[in-house]
């Protein structure tokens, strides 16, 4: 977002620990504890902390903690206040630690983490909104406090791509997105229809199974722009000058089976127990990542960030990134189809685990 509008004042509001370290600055926790009276109330408590005859029930610390509170709260109010967009998840943002009407001028600190006055917003846009259940919507449109506070809402997705994960069989109606239920309703959508991220030879078929062939292909996003990587047999048809950069490989010898009876002498966790592996299939897929790492004279040529292995069992993902470890390509990013949604690779090698009828 920085990178596409430089100007823009935005905070991240979420647990710094789950933000990349090159985005650390713009964190909520990062600015409040920049601020210059935070630096210095911080000296004061490092000097009472090196004080062993001050406890945290001492008079000193109990009111230094006090004041910390209150202008954590203060200057998180005016961050939050002053920022053009704040960025945080659907619970997050109806979190009343961060936006509530409590006074901190009056409220005697509960925790390490301060409340802030109600900070109040008038756009909410949910990105992924497909893939949000109704109540974390719900939750995203009660930030601020107030449902009434939201005048406009965008919700962005793509009901074509996954749907909400719900694990409970009690709450299986919840796989319904309040994206798509709208939808259902005859709101109406608008189609982004230009793509940036596939070769056209592999958009063709998205584009006429799902968007009525509405899709087109952006700026440099020409085949002959992207020749598929050496290291790999790709099909060359007669009727095109240019390789297929797509390849369906038949593994005749895999075998699905669960974690347990594969290796019955090792421990295995309860949710891969439940799960399924295809150990000819990792060999295949380790064959095929290695081969590809190669290296090559070709301007085409991959390193291990380049590609991504992804597979819808998570016994196979465990598999795949031991196996791809022993082979020295440790550093290969291995996800869960889940886990994997909404990213890109030069080069995605699917391992399916089970392809037949059964």
């Amino acid at each position: 977002m920085k990178s596409i509008c430089p100007s823009l004042r935005f905070v991240r509001v979420g647990k710094p620990v789950n933000v990349r370290e090159d985005l650390w600055e713009h964190t909520l926790d990062y600015q409040i504890q920049s601020h210059p009276k935070l630096k210095s109330l911080n000296s004061k408590l490092e000097a009472l902390l090196s004080n062993p005859k001050i406890t945290e029930q001492s008079p000193a610390m109990m009111a230094l903690r006090k004041e910390m509170y209150t202008v954590e709260a203060r200057v998180g109010t005016q961050i939050l206040k002053k920022a053009d967009a704040v960025i945080t998840t659907c619970v997050g943002a109806g979190n009343s630690t961060i936006f509530t009407e409590t006074d901190p001028q009056v409220t005697k600190p509960t925790s390490k983490t301060p409340t802030f006055p109600t900070v109040f917003f008038r756009s909410l846009v949910v990105d992924e909104a497909t893939q949000a259940t109704e109540p974390f919507v719900a939750c995203a449109l009660a930030c601020g406090g107030s449902v009434s506070s939201v005048e406009r809402l965008v919700m962005v997705g793509d009901h074509h791509q996954l749907p909400p994960t719900v694990l409970s069989q009690t709450s299986a109606d919840l796989n319904i997105s309040m994206f798509l239920r709208l939808w259902h309703a005859g709101v109406a959508t608008v189609l982004l229809d230009t793509q940036y991220r596939m070769n056209p030879a592999l958009s063709a078929f998205p584009s006429r199974r799902f968007y009525a062939n509405r899709l087109r292909n952006g700026p440099n996003t020409s085949s002959a722009l992207h020749l598929p990587p050496p290291g790999f047999p790709w099909p060359h048809p007669a009727s095109s000058s240019l390789p297929i950069p797509l390849a369906l490989v038949d593994v005749p010898d895999g075998i699905a089976s669960s974690p347990s009876s594969s290796s019955p002498s090792s421990p295995t966790s309860a949710p891969l127990s439940r799960s399924l592996l295809n150990a000819a299939e990792s060999a295949t897929v380790v064959s095929i990542v290695t081969n590809l790492l190669k290296p090559s004279s070709s301007p085409s040529s991959l390193c291990p960030a380049d590609i991504a292995v992804i597979s819808p069992y998570a016994a196979q993902v465990a598999l795949l990134q031991s196996a791809l470890r022993a082979a020295g390509a440790g550093e290969v990013e291995v996800r869960s189809v889940d886990g994997f949604q909404g990213r890109e690779k030069e080069v995605v090698v699917v391992s399916a685990v089970r392809s037949g009828g059964g």
